[in-house]
Formats: C-alpha cells, structure tokens, sequence
C-alpha cells in the first residue's frame, strides 16, 4: 500500500464515521504522524503507540562487510542505528503471518544444501548444520528499518570496535617504527597511510577509499587525545590527513 492508497483509505475511515476528510487532509495528516514519529525516535529512542506497537532503535556494532559484488572487497562499516517495531497484541492478530510447513521447511534445507540459492559461502556453510527442527520464531512480525546515523559521533567511543582497534594499531605502527610523522592520503582507488621521519618515507599502507574518511575523522580524534599535531591538506580526490608527533 502506497501513501496515496493510505490516505484514500484513511479518508474513507473517516467519512463513515460521520466526518469530513478529504484525501488532501489524509495525507496531511500522514505527515504530521510520521515527521512526529521520527522526532520523538531521533531524541527519545523509543515511542509506544497503545494498541498498535511499540517503535525502538537499537544500536548494532561497527564490522567488516564484502562487497556484494561478489569481489572479495572488504569495507567498514559504522556502528547503525535499526528501527524495530513490536506490533501489539491485537495488531499482530489481524496482520499475523502463516508459519512455514514441515515441507516447505525440509525443501528449503535440501535446496540450501544444493548450493541452488546464491546465498554467499557463509551462509551456505550453515547449511550442514541445519537439524530437522524448524527454529523458534521470534517475531513473525518484527520489522527493522536500517538508519545511517551520520550526524551522531557516539561511535567513536566505542573502544572494543574494528574502527578503534585499527586506529590505534595505527599509532602503535608509528611507535614500531620510530616514525615522527604518518600522512593519510587518499586516491582513486584506494588511500595509502604513509609513515616517514625527517622527510624520509618509512613505510606505507592501503586502506579501501570507501574508509578514507570515517578512519581519517577516528585517528584525527585519537591523535589530539594524545597530543600530536593534527593538519589536514585538500586534495583533489579529498582531504589528505597529516599527524606529527610532538
């Protein structure tokens, strides 16, 4: 159902109960409901709505991800904020979903285990370990939205995440090899992380560009915690990031 079919909808509701509401007003109404919704989730992380369901965001960790492409490319990606929906009881009667029959279930293992879906080697490899019983259902209803939440930093708290980890193994790199001074430098395909002292290059690693920015902005935080002197340089593919040692 589109927003335009809700709003028909919603019109219809109302004029059989006796009052006046075109489509326009629906779908005004629409918009004050949701623009309120994601105001309410954005600064209280959660809203319950009586006799429909309750909305609340969870925070998932930073990891690794390939590239679906099917290259082999490994990226970043930042701990996400997902939306979950718990519809209530009555709500989960009328919109309940039919549970997955003992054959249907048999032939999905049998064509996993075929490798007849493209489901990725991980997957894939769960299939031996399928057991005859189907698993519990948890919430036949659940609905997650994933949100990219760029504007918030919080992550860069987060010590035990792969983000934090590489950062400091970073500085620790630069202790390894007596460097005064590492730049970040991004380039088309790729950004090198280039340690050197007294203009002599030491050492140089690469990191996908897609991480370019996200691991610039968490050594660029790490290294004004330590101390160091932070400075950055614009580049035509980007912005080139420069920490010395102090």
């Amino acid at each position: 159902m589109t927003k335009l079919q809700l709003a028909a909808n919603l019109s219809k509701e109302m004029k059989a109960q006796g009052i006046k509401f075109n489509r326009d007003k629906a779908e005004d109404f629409i918009d004050a409901i949701t623009n309120s919704i994601d105001e309410i989730l954005a600064k209280d992380r959660g809203i319950l709505v009586s006799n429909f369901g309750k909305f609340k965001i969870f925070r998932t960790s930073s990891k690794i991800i390939t590239s679906p492409r099917g290259d082999g490319k490994k990226f970043f990606m930042p701990p996400t904020d997902i939306i979950r929906w718990h519809p209530a009881p009555q709500t989960r009667i009328k919109g309940g979903s039919e549970e997955v029959s003992d054959d249907d279930w048999q032939k999905m293992k049998t064509d996993i285990a075929a490798k007849k879906f493209d489901f990725g080697p991980d997957l894939v490899a769960t299939a031996t370990n399928l057991t005859s019983e189907k698993p519990p259902r948890k919430n036949p209803n659940e609905v997650n939205i994933v949100v990219n939440n760029f504007g918030q930093a919080n992550y860069f708290d987060d010590d035990s995440s792969p983000l934090c980890r590489f950062a400091r193994r970073v500085f620790q790199l630069m202790e390894k090899l007596c460097a005064k001074k590492f730049q970040i430098i991004p380039h088309k395909q790729y950004s090198l992380i280039i340690f050197s002292t007294g203009g002599n290059e030491i050492s140089e690693q690469k990191i996908p560009i897609v991480s370019h920015q996200i691991i610039s902005q968490k050594i660029e935080t790490l290294a004004k915690t330590r101390g160091d002197n932070v400075s950055q340089i614009l580049t035509p593919q980007g912005k080139t990031l420069v920490v010395e040692k102090v």
